[in-house]
């Protein structure tokens, strides 16, 4: 039967139904929550490369927040924003418009008054419409707002979970950093209390970009990372996400999902549901599993590597290096007289260019010793080692 749905999910957070993983750090965020609906501050940043999955497991925190421990969960994309105002709005505006299917949404209609905006067929999505007046006011009465609103939902709700994701744009910012120290320091010297979690998901150069214009910014939050799935848990995501449409999978199979993905999650999705349409049979075989790493090569390198990455990788120049450096595994450290016996001499004539290029554009970087690198993130690392299994194949 021709199929109709992947179970996979490439490019989105993880849908509930398909969360696996994570039991630290989900009882780790859990924890917090409990300790702010007992009145104890709490702020967490929740960090790891990118493609690691943070988005989806601060969506399934606030699925649980919300189920288990009557919370209010905020979850703000700030991929736009910039300003200390427009995250302002964009907050306020987040919170309107994922409460509106829900019982307390006519006590938080109530507080944001002639700000709504219904918009949509027969209005069934709102926007916050504010002046830059009333904004820069929003901005300097931002606690005392919140307080408010959550004088409105208190005897519905233990406490507020507010997700600030997505944050490249902001954290530049040395006001935001300002911003955020007062707020949690006021939170934590007043008298009056507020059960406020706030929860930013960043990869590790965001915080560092935020301490860096606000040193307190170390001490605020408390560090949770995420890391790579283990096989075990890379093996029980395919097993459960392929299942979930009926489709087995051979153990065989595994094997190159795994050492394709690395246990990151984003490259798990890519790489799975280009595995789902390739299976004809409703049953993933090794054979399978390598015709999907194929296709997903090109798919990867064009959705997540910026251009120039992309076309000096897939230059005819640079690829028989690239697949000579990606062989036998798939480190994260290389070091360059290993790579040489490798090649031929013309490609040992290129190999000083190619390095060269490649730490210009920052896929890799020099380690401690002469003559290591190492790869900047595991994106760069796994895209080319799909990349060279593609190759390959395309050769053969």
């Amino acid at each position: 039967m021709p199929k109709d749905r992947s179970p996979f999910t490439p490019g989105r957070p993880v849908p509930v139904e398909f969360f696996i993983g994570r039991l630290q750090e989900i009882e780790r965020i859990l924890r917090s929550v409990k300790q702010v609906a007992a009145g104890k501050q709490e702020n967490i940043f929740l960090t790891g490369e990118r493609g690691i999955g943070k988005s989806s497991l601060a969506a399934f925190v606030r699925y649980l927040a919300e189920k288990e421990h009557a919370f209010l969960g905020v979850h703000v994309y700030m991929g736009a924003v910039n300003t200390v105002e427009e995250f302002v709005r964009k907050t306020f505006e987040r919170l309107l418009q994922e409460s509106i299917d829900k019982p307390i949404f006519e006590k938080i209609k109530t507080f944001f008054g002639n700000h709504i905006k219904q918009v949509g067929l027969f209005g069934l999505s709102v926007k916050f419409e504010i002046d830059p007046d009333d904004l820069k006011n929003a901005v300097n009465n931002f606690l005392p707002a919140l307080d408010r609103l959550y004088d409105k939902i208190r005897d519905d709700k233990k406490g507020v979970l507010l997700i600030l994701d997505d944050i490249n744009g902001i954290t530049a910012s040395p006001e935001f950093a300002h911003f955020l120290k007062s707020l949690v320091d006021e939170i934590a010297t007043r008298q009056k209390t507020l059960p406020l979690l706030l929860l930013l998901a960043g990869v590790p150069e965001r915080r560092d970009e935020m301490i860096k214009n606000q040193e307190s910014i170390g001490r605020i939050f408390d560090v949770i990372e995420i890391k790579p799935f283990s096989r075990e848990e890379t093996d029980e995501f395919y097993q459960k996400a392929f299942s979930a449409e009926e489709v087995t999978v051979d153990k065989e199979a595994l094997t190159p999902l795994y050492r394709y993905s690395g246990g990151l999650p984003m490259l798990l999705h890519e790489v799975g549901d280009a595995v789902f349409w390739v299976d004809s049979d409703n049953r993933i075989t090794k054979v399978d599993a390598f015709a999907g790493i194929f296709g997903a090569a090109d798919i990867v390198g064009k959705k997540y590597l910026d251009r120039q990455v992309y076309r000096a990788l897939r230059s005819d120049r640079y690829r028989s290096i690239l697949q000579k450096i990606v062989k036998p595994d798939l480190t994260m450290r290389f070091v360059r007289k290993e790579i040489a016996k490798r090649l031929t001499e013309d490609e040992k004539r290129v190999l000083d260019n190619f390095l060269s290029r490649m730490k210009d554009l920052g896929v890799v970087r020099s380690g401690e010793h002469a003559g290591e690198y190492i790869f900047a993130n595991n994106l760069f690392r796994l895209y080319m080692g799909l990349e060279s299994v593609s190759k390959q194949n395309k050769v053969h």
